[in-house]
């Protein structure tokens, strides 16, 4: 599953080269706006169904995963359609674009969760197929369109994206159907509890996207959709590689440490988590910051490349601490079932990321963004270490 998740992280991140060459900085503002829009609008109503899916799925029967996907999502996809719509009006101006990133955010809300349930049962071929579907066709086609008459705009960026989503999600919920297998210890799941469990991170998970994809819309009120598209490249490409990297460690472990009661054998497993996860965070920020002036002129547009090393430093050192929080600290909340601790620190990280941005932008511009992201993530860290360490013994004891 590892080199599976390779290959689709890789897919994603052709496509950034790609878009940078066919839009123009204020073009690829707007389609980063897009794209904010809907990772707020699909991920925030359906994290607690994935957060669920994750800690029960690997106990659930494949029927009865299906049955609790199907429950989930008909209850959240009412507030996806009311959040894309509202961040939209005040965000993008066309109409249409504003109906496709609706859209967007319904097939990757259900897609998403799919993608999870695929990971919590191990279904291999279902997660890597849905995921290079997802992340490969919109490629393919504007790739294609290349060699046309016609105009590459964000409107066809986004529908490419569009039916990319859509595709993935039909393929891994067909190949899972194929594969499925009755779990020995399958139990029958209760939507009550599911949600109970979950629905602490909705609002965690709202603030975290927050504190992703502030910066933006802060930069669109001070400085306009031309910043914003200088900005975002880099800012996305550096976290997608260092949470790619990072987050390969906990793939399968994670799962694992669910599935597994109170104990020595979890114990261990939560340990040798936090080794490989502090090292490899350590490494690959170490590691990008020396080929990033070379790594950058290829994954990038010159029209949006940034070279100044004070806002690649800073942005680097957040990424580092922000995955080793979402790989291991929030892990360790999550086994404890401490979820409203986790939504409290990403409550004040967000806080400090806002004010931060507000204080920093109008006067030092990028810099000031990348300095407030780096302020953020080591709010973020603090605030979840010391209550891991006043309760390390109920991991796995």
């Amino acid at each position: 599953m590892g080199i599976g998740r390779l290959v689709i992280a890789g897919l994603g991140l052709l496509a950034t080269p790609l878009f940078t060459r066919v839009l123009s900085a204020e073009e690829y503002g707007v389609f980063s706006l897009f794209v904010a829009v809907s990772a707020l609008a699909a991920m925030v109503p359906t994290q607690w169904l994935s957060a669920a899916v994750l800690r029960y799925g690997p106990l659930t029967s494949h029927l009865g995963l299906k049955s609790m996907i199907v429950k989930g999502v008909i209850l959240s996809l009412p507030f996806t359609v009311v959040i894309a719509i509202t961040l939209s009006i005040f965000t993008l101006t066309s109409p249409t674009v504003i109906g496709i990133a609706a859209l967007y955010s319904i097939s990757e809300g259900c897609f998403n969760v799919l993608l999870v349930a695929a990971r919590a049962h191990l279904r291999v071929w279902a997660f890597v197929a849905g995921g290079v579907l997802r992340n490969g066709t919109g490629i393919v086609v504007i790739v294609l369109l290349t060699f046309t008459s016609i105009d590459i705009g964000v409107t066809q960026i986004s529908l490419a994206m569009l039916a990319g989503s859509i595709l993935g999600g039909l393929a891994i919920s067909q190949i899972s159907a194929r594969r499925s297998r009755m779990s020995p210890n399958a139990c029958d799941p209760s939507l009550s509890i599911w949600w109970k469990y979950g629905s602490p991170l909705i609002l965690n998970y709202a603030l975290g996207m927050g504190f992703i994809y502030v910066n933006r819309f802060i930069l669109l009120a001070i400085s306009g959709e031309r910043e914003v598209g200088r900005f975002s490249p880099t800012y996305d490409l550096m976290y997608a590689i260092t949470t790619l990297i990072v987050g390969l460690i906990g793939l399968t472990t994670v799962p694992r440490i669910f599935a597994l009661p109170q104990g020595t054998e979890r114990l261990a497993l939560v340990r040798k988590l936090h080794r490989r996860v502090a090292s490899t965070a350590i490494i690959t920020v170490i590691g990008l910051a020396c080929v990033w002036p070379w790594l950058s002129t290829w994954l990038m547009g010159p029209q949006v490349r940034i070279g100044d090393p004070f806002v690649i430093l800073p942005l680097l050192a957040a990424f580092g601490l922000l995955s080793y929080r979402f790989q291991y600290l929030n892990i360790r909340l999550q086994l404890a079932e401490k979820t409203m601790v986790v939504t409290a620190a990403t409550a004040v990280t967000l806080g400090v990321n806002i004010a931060a941005n507000f204080l920093l932008i109008p006067k030092y511009g990028l810099m000031g963004a990348a300095l407030a992201t780096l302020a953020g993530a080591i709010t973020a860290v603090l605030a979840c270490i010391r209550p891991i360490r006043t309760d390390s013994e109920r991991v796995g004891t």
